[in-house]
């Protein structure tokens, strides 16, 4: 009897990697909370010592909270997919792009962003709260890249024969097409010092292609270097009430 364990080896080796991806990044920021949890007993009489502890330690107890949040986030949608469950709702696109304006407007009012848009009121069948969570990680991760002395961010609504297709464009420095194959994978990193510093869980993209597969859609990604990048999620037009 031969039996094929090519597909067991390769969930095998998918697995360790994701626990030991996991335990890296949990282990950074909660290192560092403990080290200056330490040191704060040092200097309890230094007001300002102590300010400044909490500081980076309020940070990194917040960067924890992304990644278990997020963790939590990409299981519920493997056990929605998998279960079936989609909760689509025919509801209006416009006012999810609204709200998704709304949550973000401190981060693009810190870092001055001039943000430009482009879309209508059209109701739409989708999972509508999916749809906001992947936009809103789109343009976070915009605003977070995107030029520095002059942040333009773009986000649209655009409608093709089977598709409707959302982009979020931004004018940062774009992603070496190396990298441009492994961008959705979970936890990577092109520059883990400088994505860590910019914040993020190193999941929302994996959280995102996740949410277009559930809508039997897909992601797509151009960029070139120099030129920023035009993320594009295609929801298809043929969903039906769930």
């Amino acid at each position: 009897v031969i039996n094929d364990v090519t597909r067991l080896r390769k969930l095998q080796n998918v697995r360790r990697e994701f626990v030991s991806n996991v335990s890296h990044e949990l282990k950074t920021p909660i290192t560092v909370t403990m080290g200056f949890l330490e040191a704060m007993e040092d200097c309890l009489d230094d007001p300002d010592q102590i300010k400044y502890f909490h500081k980076i330690i309020k940070r990194n107890t917040h960067r924890i909270n992304d990644i278990i949040q997020d963790l939590l986030v990409l299981s519920k949608l493997e056990i929605d997919e998998k279960n079936k469950s989609f909760g689509f709702m025919k509801k209006d696109i416009a006012n999810t792009f609204k709200s998704i304006i709304d949550i973000t407007s401190d981060e693009i009012d810190a870092k001055n962003v001039s943000l430009v848009s482009n879309f209508e009121e059209q109701e739409i069948i989708a999972n509508h709260s999916l749809v906001e969570l992947a936009i809103r990680n789109l343009l976070e991760n915009a605003i977070r890249y995107s030029d520095k002395d002059k942040p333009i961010v773009t986000l649209s609504l655009a409608d093709s024969e089977n598709h409707w297709i959302i982009r979020v464009s931004d004018n940062g420095p774009g992603i070496h097409p190396k990298f441009q194959g492994r961008i959705f994978e979970r936890f990577f990193r092109m520059d883990e010092s400088r994505d860590r510093n910019t914040g993020g869980s190193g999941l929302g993209l994996s959280i995102v292609k996740h949410i277009a597969q559930l809508h039997n859609g897909k992601i797509h990604l151009d960029s070139r270097l120099g030129s920023g990048c035009t993320f594009s999620l295609y929801l298809p037009k043929n969903l039906q009430k769930s």
